[in-house]
């Protein structure tokens, strides 16, 4: 599942730049990419602190009316209400976002980051790293679709490992 959500997220930025003449030029711009990238931080934290908060109203206010969210080990997408009673039923204690990156692609920006998280989900201690790839309207900043993996090796995984010898 993971290869073929990959593979559509690939498939739909291509498209996208394929009708943008310019990505290059915008990208060039750093006014631009850290415009971007401190407005799609927020949103992303805003979002995570209505989570840890246990705040619903404050969640469904970030997510699209069809927002659905996409696991590797999962062969259905989950839909925002199902996502958020998941959420509510949790705690989320701390978490951290590293390494945000964002692409527009007119009215669309896909943005990747790695996630720390510390907390419980359905009884289960919450993965230490989460890969994140969100895709969000930029005209309303609503969350379209979330694509979320646990990486096999990262970098800062490992070197997190390392300070708890």
């Amino acid at each position: 599942m993971r290869a073929g959500a990959i593979a559509a997220l690939a498939l739909w930025a291509g498209a996208a730049l394929a009708q943008d003449p310019a990505p290059a030029a915008r990208g060039a711009m750093a006014g631009t990419a850290t415009r971007s990238v401190a407005q799609y931080t927020d949103l992303e934290q805003t979002l995570l602190e209505a989570l840890r908060d246990h705040d619903r109203a404050a969640a469904q206010a970030k997510l699209a009316e069809d927002f659905e969210l996409r696991e590797p080990d999962g062969a259905d997408a989950i839909s925002g209400a199902d996502w958020l009673d998941h959420w509510m039923g949790g705690t989320l204690s701390t978490f951290r976002i590293q390494d945000l990156a964002v692409r527009e692609f007119g009215d669309f920006a896909s943005v990747s980051f790695l996630q720390h998280s510390r907390g419980r989900i359905a009884g289960a201690a919450l993965p230490a790293f989460t890969y994140v790839v969100d895709v969000w309207r930029q005209s309303d900043h609503k969350l379209l679709v979330r694509y979320v993996s646990t990486p096999v090796h990262h970098a800062a995984a490992a070197r997190g490992a390392d300070r708890r010898r």
